[in-house]
C-alpha cells in the first residue's frame, strides 16, 4: 500500500506518525492513547519500579524520595501526555486555516500550483528522517550535559533519588541512570519535535507570503482578510503550556523541599513566558509587510476614486441650482457614506500580531507558576483564621 501524495488533504504538520510511514491514521484516539501509555510506562512507571528496587521510592527524606518529587509527576504524567495529544487538536485547526487561503480567494487560481507545491515541500520536511535523528541527538546531548553538570556539582549537591552515596562520591542510582538515558531524552525529544514543526509552520507561512496574494485592507477583521490565522494561535499554545507545566513542576519541588521561593526565579519565569509567546506569534509576522503594502496601495487608489466621486457629487448637488428633489430618497449620499466607511476601515488595518492575544497567551502560561506560588501561602493558618471568623 502506497502512502498518499502529500498535499492539502494530508496537511497534518504535527502528526506523530513515523517519517514516511506507509499509512497515516490522523488523530486516531487509540493510537495516540497507546503512545501516551507507552511513554508513561517508559518514564514514570519504570522510574518508580527502579526506585523501589533500591529503596528510594520513599527515602529517609523528601529529597531522596522519588514518589515525593513533584517534578516527576508533573513532567511525565501531565506535560508529556499533553505534548503527545496536542497534535489531535492542532492539526485540524491548521488544516482548516490552510484551506482558508483558497476558500477565501486569497490565493488565486494562478498561484494555486505554487501554493500546493509549498505544502508538499513542508510535509516532506516534516517527514525528514535527518531532522528526527537530529532531534534525538540533541535530546541525548542535553542528557549528557546533565551528567557532566551533575558530576561537576556533586561535591555541593545534596543526595537525591537520582544518586546513591558511596564512600568516595555520589553515584547515579538505577532510577537516576534511567532518567538520564531514557526518561529525560523522551521528554526532550517531544519538546524538540514541537519546536521543529513550529519552525515548519513559520516556513510554510513565509513561502506563502511570497505568493501573489489578494488582500483586502477594508476587510472587517482589520487584517486584510488574514484574521483567520488567529485560529492557529488558539491551539499552538498547548505545547508551550505543557513546557511551562514541566518547569513549574521542577520549581514546585524546590519550593516544597528545598526552601526556595518562587520570587527567587521570577525573572527566569517572566523571560520564559515572553520567549514562548514570541515564538508562537512570530510566524504571523511574515505577513506584516504584505498587509502594509496592500494598505498603502489601497490608500492611493482610494484617494483617486474619492476625488472623482466627490467631484461628481459636488457638480450634481452643490455646483448648481437646487433640484427640488428629495435628497433623502437618492443613493448618492448613502454611496458617499459607504465609500467613506470603506476608507476608514482601510486606515484601521493593522498587522496580525495582537497585543490582546499575546496577553491572553501569557496569562495562560503563567497559570502553572501561579499555582506553585500558591504553595507558599500558609494555607493551614489561613483556613484556621477563616474558621474563627465564620464560627
Amino acid at each position: 500500500m502506497q502512502a498518499a501524495e502529500p498535499g492539502l488533504s494530508t496537511f497534518r504538520l504535527f502528526d506523530l506518525s513515523p517519517p514516511r510511514s506507509v499509512e497515516r491514521r490522523p488523530n486516531d484516539p487509540r493510537r495516540m492513547l497507546s503512545l501516551v501509555a507507552v511513554a508513561i510506562l517508559a518514564t514514570w512507571v519504570t522510574l518508580a519500579i527502579l526506585s523501589l528496587i533500591q529503596g528510594q521510592a520513599i527515602g529517609p527524606n523528601p529529597r531522596e524520595s522519588l514518589l515525593l518529587d513533584v517534578a516527576i509527576y508533573v513532567r511525565f504524567l501531565v506535560a508529556l501526555p499533553l505534548l503527545i495529544l496536542s497534535p489531535a487538536v492542532i492539526d485540524p485547526r491548521l488544516k482548516s486555516v490552510t484551506r482558508q487561503f483558497l476558500d477565501a480567494g486569497i490565493i488565486s487560481e494562478q498561484e494555486r500550483g505554487p501554493f500546493e507545491t509549498n505544502i508538499r515541500r513542508v510535509l516532506k520536511l516534516r517527514d525528514s528522517r535527518i531532522a528526527m535523528i537530529a532531534c534525538g541527538i540533541i535530546a541525548y546531548g542535553y542528557s549528557t550535559f546533565y551528567v557532566f553538570l551533575y558530576n561537576a556539582l556533586s561535591q555541593s549537591t545534596p543526595s537525591s533519588w537520582r544518586t546513591v552515596r558511596s564512600p568516595d562520591e555520589l553515584e547515579f542510582s538505577l532510577a537516576g541512570w534511567w532518567y538520564i538515558l531514557v526518561a529525560l531524552p523522551i521528554f526532550s525529544y517531544f519538546v524538540l519535535t514541537f519546536f521543529y514543526r513550529l519552525f515548519l509552520w513559520f516556513l510554510f507561512l513565509q513561502r506563502t507570503a511570497r505568493l501573489d496574494m489578494r488582500l483586502r485592507p477594508y476587510h472587517s477583521d482589520r487584517s486584510a482578510g488574514l484574521g483567520f490565522l488567529h485560529i492557529a494561535l488558539d491551539v499552538l499554545w498547548l505545547p508551550t503550556f505543557a513546557l511551562c507545566v514541566s518547569v513549574a513542576g521542577s520549581l514546585g519541588t524546590l519550593v516544597l523541599w528545598f526552601d526556595v521561593s518562587v520570587a527567587d526565579y521570577r525573572f527566569a519565569v517572566v523571560a520564559l513566558v515572553i520567549i514562548l509567546v514570541a515564538i508562537v506569534n512570530l510566524p504571523l509576522s511574515v505577513f506584516s509587510l504584505k498587509i502594509r503594502q496592500s494598505q498603502r496601495q489601497y490608500i492611493l487608489d482610494n484617494g483617486v476614486a474619492a476625488a472623482t466621486q466627490i467631484d461628481q457629487f459636488d457638480r450634481k448637488w452643490t455646483g448648481g441650482e437646487p433640484t427640488g428633489r428629495d435628497m433623502l430618497s437618492v443613493q448618492d449620499f448613502s454611496s458617499l457614506a459607504d465609500f467613506n466607511s470603506a476608507a476608514a476601515a482601510i486606515r484601521k488595518t493593522g498587522t496580525l500580531i495582537s497585543g490582546f492575544n499575546m496577553a491572553r497567551q501569557a496569562f495562560l502560561l503563567f497559570l502553572p507558576f501561579v499555582l506553585v506560588a500558591a504553595m507558599e501561602l500558609p494555607i493551614k493558618k489561613m483556613l484556621t483564621q477563616l474558621a474563627k471568623l465564620l464560627l
